[in-house]
């Protein structure tokens, strides 16, 4: 629920899209501002929303590239499997 001077307008909820989805979603986005421009959209919103648009995209993908099966560990898992590594040969620990 939103509050806006003495109004109450209600908000809906939005799944949470990750990866492709959101990439796909974003994409449709893109499509549907093309499609306004110069009727509900002036050319300069229409091309701030695509920038936008684009801009996560790309930051999603980029996201997407960095990800290996061991990056996809919680960081401190990762930090700890280091840390653990490290030591190992000193502490005799087994693996």
């Amino acid at each position: 629920m939103l509050v806006i001077g003495t109004r109450m307008i209600e908000v809906p909820e939005f799944p949470v899209l990750r990866g492709q989805d959101a990439i796909d979603a974003l994409n449709e986005i893109v499509k549907e501002v093309e499609e306004q421009k110069d009727k509900e959209l002036t050319v300069k919103q229409a091309k701030a929303l695509t920038k936008f648009a684009n801009g996560l995209i790309l930051s999603i993908q980029a996201e997407m590239s960095s990800e290996t099966p061991t990056k996809k560990r919680p960081k401190h898992a990762t930090f700890l499997k280091r840390f653990e590594d490290a030591l190992s040969p000193m502490l005799h620990f087994p693996k």
